[in-house]
């Protein structure tokens, strides 16, 4: 996704959500491009990865997203279920977050985006 499609840069703001609902795969034998290599190439063309992780994501997963966060310059987003587990509504999440608010997963990105636009705004 940071490769394809090619992103217009210049004037613009780049951001890329990134919603997985499972640990990612490090394990390809012929895999050419790392998350580490696109996580660089991503910094080095200014695109900022929001990674939204879900409940099935393990620790390693979250060390992964945290780190794509933090190097693009973005912030690591995690969804919360309810007492009924995933699927439900609540602020229970299997992640190792601490003092964290819950909001609604479209009004935190429309705040997100509107936060890195307004830093674009002369």
């Amino acid at each position: 996704a940071v490769l394809v499609p090619e992103w217009r840069l210049e004037d613009t703001v780049s951001l890329m959500f990134l919603v997985a609902d499972a640990p990612p795969h490090l394990d390809y034998a012929d895999q050419q491009l790392t998350y580490v290599d696109g996580m660089a190439r991503a910094a080095e063309l200014g695109i900022k990865i929001f990674p939204i992780a879900t409940s099935n994501l393990d620790a390693q997963g979250e060390y992964i997203f945290r780190q794509l966060a933090q190097f693009t310059g973005a912030q690591f987003i995690f969804l919360t279920y309810g007492e009924e587990g995933p699927g439900s509504t609540g602020d229970q999440t299997d992640l190792q977050v601490e003092n964290f608010t819950v909001s609604a997963l479209d009004e935190l990105v429309v705040q997100l985006v509107a936060a890195e636009l307004a830093h674009r705004v002369p």
